[in-house]
């Protein structure tokens, strides 16, 4: 599982009203991949992502930053399917990998 791509989208669809706490985005994550992520992926995730200055906490929650809404809405350009959506966003992601 493209588990960056999964959490940045879960963030995306958790913060659209109001930045997201690690249970929303978790609920989230659940109904995108039908598997709850593990503690360790969400971490994980959430400080790669927030290095990458894709998503931004503020305080016990998270958002998406600009970054991370430019690289959720060109992978939403030309599907709504969420797998595709989601190895589009895998793509996008690979030219931070560290």
């Amino acid at each position: 599982m493209m588990t960056h791509s999964w959490i940045l989208l879960a963030i995306a669809f958790a913060s659209k009203d109001s930045p997201a706490d690690l249970n929303r985005i978790s609920e989230v994550a659940d109904g995108i991949n039908i598997s709850i992520p593990s503690d360790l992926e969400l971490h994980d995730s959430l400080s790669w992502l927030i290095k990458h200055n894709m998503v931004i906490q503020l305080e016990n929650s998270y958002k998406l930053s600009k970054i991370g809404q430019n690289l959720v809405t060109e992978s939403q350009t030309k599907t709504k399917m969420i797998w595709k959506i989601l190895e589009t966003l895998e793509t996008l992601l690979q030219e931070y990998r560290d």
